[in-house]
């Protein structure tokens, strides 16, 4: 087999493992259940939940779990682990740069929701 054969060979297969990591990455961080039902929470319950192994963040009044999700989050982990357990609206609508995240980022965020805020 020529370089070029072998050139041409890896490089499809690179390009199919990637196309299933993403694959797999995807279905990883939908969520496959039902919604539930809303649960409502203190802001001293979600404070209980301030560590990496268990992080929950208040954005617009819901509560989300991301625990799984930090070690996937493209920026390093402090970016949310330094707001578990806390109100974190102005973090995630602004990434603390001014800008706020893609369409689809909320959209994920969404199958990390836990409940809602009682005041």
């Amino acid at each position: 087999m020529n370089s070029r054969r072998v050139v041409v060979v890896a490089v499809l297969a690179f390009v199919l493992a990637w196309g299933t990591l993403v694959s797999l990455a995807v279905q990883r961080f939908r969520n496959p259940a039902a919604p539930r039902e809303a649960r409502l929470l203190s802001r001293a319950e979600v404070a209980h939940h301030d560590r990496p192994e268990d992080c929950w963040l208040v954005i617009r009044g819901k509560v989300y779990d991301v625990s799984d999700y930090i070690s996937a989050h493209p920026a390093p982990p402090r970016t949310i682990t330094d707001h578990c357990g806390k109100e974190s609206t102005m973090a995630f609508e602004t990434k603390e740069r001014g800008r706020s995240h893609s369409p689809q980022a909320w959209q994920l965020l969404e199958t990390y929701l836990v409940g809602e805020v009682r005041d």
